[in-house]
């Protein structure tokens, strides 16, 4: 079939079976009912409007007739009135005797060949392929009477204005520039404006369409670009301003993989205000870690862009200050924009931050008075405390930043500070730190308790135990502790008779422990190189403090001797005990009774006995038999990247742990 494309559209030449609106026309194929089946001679039905055309899908030619253009959009069928202009159609000249008709698309004038026509008394015959006319040269030719002689290149023929040349008896005038045949114009489409009232549209100018949206009313871009764009139901697009990355952006994803080949540590339990923050070596800081970055990689980065990449990743360098209380935090905002006068008690945020700081206050004289209160041979008040985790080995070399290590652990029970400095220092010997590493246990509650069987072990004349604490829900405040404690008291090997934990009000629990835990930090950064595990345990005991290098035998299989379901009863009458609301918890020997108190003030103990019916505390407890070991792929790698490093007669520690790890052990990170 006939079919031509224009503007990226296909058009099919339709023959019509009513000549009077044109003999044929190019019509858009996508504008025909089931145009994908259309084929040469195909009947074809087109509604324009109101008005039905019929016509007979046309066979292909090779020109184009410019009579039969539509416009580019099927709904104007004003199109179908253009002509070309400055060109009589071979239908609408009246013959010329002697003179074949000539056919085909008017924009080409064909005359008929020689063979086909009788010939005109004094014009040369045309002679050359068909499609392709060729008029003989006036030189060639004899003039015509009448007639105006053919002048210019022969492949293009050209005919003579009809002013500038006398007429032919018989054949019609060709008038206008014959060259550019031209279609009358036609506008592309036309727009119809509503706007929806009542389930229904009404038709309104575009002035007022354009203003009901809060635009212009002679601006119409926006409408029209969201029309091309998306089509006849589109939406105005999206702002696409600010999508495009600034040119000098650099990559943060490569900023952090860099931070975290550092391998920063999980974080000290007892900052329960930070549970996601983590923390590095000390002897490492940003500026460091920028130099190192920069000289790696090449990247335009700045060193604030790094430093905040850091912050945002809530990396500490284990320096600690004072533990920051977040209650206290949280009412210093809310002071400022609080209106309520002094002791009014009109606003609740207040009341309980003076609640808070009066149980603080309360905490703290309980743990003055057990310091400067005399004891005697058989009581030792200590405050208890997970040091923050150390990273084995220690090395002045940038490799050893960069390779996991295996994690130490220590808990240290120290005796409380005495204004009696004397005093002190006399007593400094009877503190515990009891040291072990990954490669031994880990840092669950059963191990925090285990170190609590440690120093009652090491001190087994002692007959009671004050251990002040903070609420630490996995380590100190948790029914795991009091269940190793509650064994432990009840065995005829050690004179234990009663142990009493006393925890501090969160956010303010600086104790002792705080301070041994700074005097190691120093101790350790002196050193600047720690090459195996002994030689962590050697500049632990440099600071005074007893030591207990834990195996895998001294630590417990420890077990909840609580029933849950002694609990749950309880709750029923609304006396549910919650180790949060506890201040001060008491095991004795003989008893298997709780004894708890709420405040530091409750003069009355309040006993629980929550015991589970099979369980039988005067039994000893189960230890354990064999260490934890270390996951294969982490030694490896720090064999591989430190051993070479260390002192040959230190690497015996590190060989045998590479020659006990498993795969299936779960790696460590703190």
């Amino acid at each position: 079939m006939d079919t031509r494309t224009r503007n990226k559209r296909k058009y099919v030449r339709i023959l019509w079976d009513d000549t009077s609106r044109g003999s044929s026309h190019y019509v858009p194929l996508s504008s025909i009912p089931g145009y994908a089946q259309l084929k040469a001679k195909s009947r074809v039905r087109i509604k324009y409007g109101k008005t039905v055309w019929t016509g007979t899908v046309c066979q292909s030619r090779k020109s184009l007739a410019a009579e039969s253009l539509l416009g580019d959009e099927p709904d104007v069928h004003t199109a179908s009135r253009a002509t070309t202009s400055g060109m009589t159609r071979a239908t609408t000249a009246p013959p010329v005797p002697g003179l074949a008709p000539v056919t085909g698309p008017p924009p080409v004038p064909v005359l008929a060949p020689a063979a086909e026509a009788p010939s005109v008394p004094g014009l040369a015959p045309v002679t050359g392929p068909p499609p392709v006319p060729v008029l003989a040269p006036a030189a060639e030719a004899p003039p015509v009477p009448g007639l105006a002689p053919v002048t210019g290149p022969p492949p293009v023929p050209v005919l003579v204005p009809a002013a500038e040349a006398p007429s032919v008896p018989g054949l019609a005038p060709v008038t206008g520039p014959p060259p550019v045949p031209v279609l009358v114009p036609v506008r592309k489409r036309t727009r119809e404006w509503y706007l929806p009232s009542d389930r229904r549209k009404i038709k309104v100018c575009k002035g007022y369409f354009l203003t009901s949206l809060g635009m212009k009313p002679t601006n119409d871009t926006p409408v029209r670009n969201a029309l091309e764009r998306e089509g006849m139901t589109a939406v105005a697009p999206k702002d696409r301003r600010g999508d495009s990355a600034a040119a000098n952006k650099c990559d943060r994803e490569a900023i952090k993989e860099h931070i975290m080949s550092f391998e920063p540590a999980v974080p000290h339990y007892r900052y329960l205000h930070a549970p996601n923050r983590r923390y590095l070596p000390p002897e490492l800081s940003v500026c460091k870690m920028y130099r190192d970055f920069k000289a790696s990689r090449e990247s335009a980065c700045s060193f604030e862009t790094y430093r905040k990449v850091v912050k945002d990743l809530n990396i500490g360098f284990t320096h600690l200050s004072g533990e920051e209380c977040e209650t206290c935090k949280l009412h210093a905002v809310h002071k400022g924009e609080c209106s309520e006068t002094e002791g009014d008690g009109g606003c609740e945020v207040c009341t309980r931050h003076r609640g808070h700081m009066a149980q603080a206050r309360r905490a703290r004289q309980e743990y003055r008075y057990d310091a400067e209160r005399d004891w005697d041979d058989n009581e030792l008040v200590l405050s208890a405390d997970m040091m923050k985790v150390c990273m084995l080995p220690i090395l002045p070399h940038k490799t050893c930043l960069f390779t996991r290590r295996i994690v130490a652990y220590n808990e240290t029970f120290s005796l409380i500070q005495s204004t009696d400095k004397r005093r002190s220092r006399a007593n400094k010997e009877r503190g515990l730190a009891v040291l072990w590493h990954e490669g031994v246990s880990e840092r669950k509650a059963g191990d925090v308790a285990s170190s609590y069987l440690a120093l009652i072990k090491a001190n087994r004349d002692t007959k009671q135990f004050t251990i002040f604490c903070d609420n630490c829900s996995s380590q100190n405040k948790c029914w795991v502790v009091l269940s190793v404690l509650l064994h432990a008291v009840q065995s005829s090997d050690l004179a234990v008779q009663q142990i009493t934990l006393k925890y501090l009000t969160t956010g303010h629990t600086a104790m002792s422990a705080d301070a041994d835990h700074q005097v190691i930090n120093k101790s350790i950064k002196r050193k600047k190189s720690i090459e195996d595990f002994n030689d962590f345990v050697e500049t632990v005991a440099s600071t005074g403090l007893r030591v207990k290098n834990m195996s895998g035998t001294d630590f417990v299989e420890a077990e909840n001797v609580f029933s849950e379901a002694k609990i749950r009863l309880l709750q029923g009458i609304e006396a549910r005990p919650y180790l949060r609301d506890f201040q001060v918890v008491q095991v004795r020997k003989g008893s298997g009774l709780l004894y708890t108190k709420s405040s530091f003030d409750q003069s009355d103990w309040k006993t629980y006995n929550l015991l589970k019916a099979k369980v039988s505390i005067d039994r000893p407890l189960n230890m354990r038999e064999k260490e934890r070991c270390v996951n294969k792929q982490k030694i490896d790698q720090l064999c591989d990247n430190l051993l070479s490093l260390i002192s040959s007669h230190k690497r015996s520690f590190w060989v045998t742990l590479k020659e006990n790890a498993k795969t299936s052990v779960r790696d460590l990170i703190g």
